[in-house]
């Protein structure tokens, strides 16, 4: 919600007001995720890919509306970003490290006040810190800092409104009304990942994301590439048995597409990489990484430049095919270009 009352606060509440911040969301998480693959694969593949990324329906449908998992994932990445800055620069300051430590909690603390469920994420946020110097040390200032918001958060809830455990009881009257109907097997939890609960592109893209990851992890021992892995495990398997029951075997809230959105970006990176990776092996390369010094400034700003032009026109696509079939001249004035 901060991120829409930013918005509004500097731009009014016109209804074009609406689209702001998601679009700006969507266009900072695609260069984050820019730079993290251009870390690993080069520019011009990391490009590619996140242009093809902002193709996706769901992602489409994300930067043009202002839904919580616009903002989770954006932090989820941005965070992403931070970690793996430091694990290739490695800062030699203790201050200067910590500080970049203490930045990626923040994110992380974002990202759960944004969407509680993106916590799915966060047994490989904990495994990129602790693998950078494999240490102790760099976990607790992590692990601590975070529940330190946690806790300040919890405390303001439980000062100034009735929720006294904070989010906790704020859940727990959510998930008491919900009426969710108990599953006749363990089976029944697997069901919404069939192409009848999900476009039949994102039911593709789950199955092809944990076989890029197996094998990316059965071949290679880059941390950052099991950073990546092991979110996407961690996140598909608490979203799939959080239950609210056991006997019946009750799931812990309605199933909706865009739960899947937060982890959508790791699992293509995921599915870009092993191609990458699968056509060096081909051609006969020995894992000779990216072909030149990955993200240079010169084409991060073309990149920049080319993200945010398909992003405003996917956004007007958006508008224009799904939600303003009828009246087209409506759809141009909701388009930024139109001003």
């Amino acid at each position: 919600i901060i991120p829409i009352v930013v918005s509004q606060k500097l731009f009014g509440t016109s209804p074009l007001v609406y689209f702001i911040a998601p679009l700006i969301a969507t266009i900072a998480m695609s260069l984050f995720l820019f730079r993290i693959l251009a870390k690993i694969i080069g520019d011009k593949i990391a490009f590619l890919s996140v242009l093809l990324l902002a193709f996706l329906p769901e992602m489409a449908k994300d930067s043009s509306h202002p839904r919580v998992s616009t903002f989770a994932t954006l932090y989820l990445i941005t965070t992403l970003y931070i970690l793996f800055h430091i694990h290739d620069r490695r800062p030699e300051t203790a201050p200067k490290y910590y500080t970049f430590i203490i930045s990626a909690s923040i994110c992380t603390f974002f990202m759960y006040m944004a969407s509680e469920s993106s916590l799915f994420a966060l047994p490989g946020l904990m495994f990129i810190v602790f693998s950078i110097r494999s240490s102790i040390r760099d976990l607790a200032v992590y692990s601590i800092s975070l529940f330190s918001f946690y806790l300040s958060e919890t405390l303001l809830y439980f000062l100034f409104t009735p929720f006294s455990l904070g989010r906790l009881s704020v859940i727990r009257s959510h998930v008491e009304s919900l009426d969710n109907l108990p599953m006749q097997s363990l089976l029944g939890l697997f069901y919404r990942y069939h192409p009848d609960k999900n476009d039949i592109y994102l039911t593709i893209l789950i199955f092809t994301a944990i076989i890029a990851a197996i094998y990316l992890l059965s071949k290679y021992k880059d941390k950052r590439l099991q950073a990546l892995s092991l979110i996407m495990f961690s996140y598909l398997f608490f979203l799939t048995f959080l239950l609210k029951s056991l006997n019946p075997l009750i799931p812990f809230n309605n199933f909706r597409e865009r739960y899947f959105i937060p982890v959508v970006p790791i699992m293509w990176c995921l599915v870009t990489i092993a191609l990458y990776r699968l056509i060096e092996k081909w051609r006969g390369i020995k894992d000779a990484g990216p072909s030149k010094e990955a993200g240079s400034n010169h084409f991060f700003i073309l990149s920049g430049f080319l993200i945010t032009v398909t992003g405003i026109t996917l956004f007007w696509n958006v508008l224009k095919f799904q939600y303003y079939r009828n009246d087209a001249f409506r759809c141009w004035q909701t388009n930024p270009l139109y001003l």
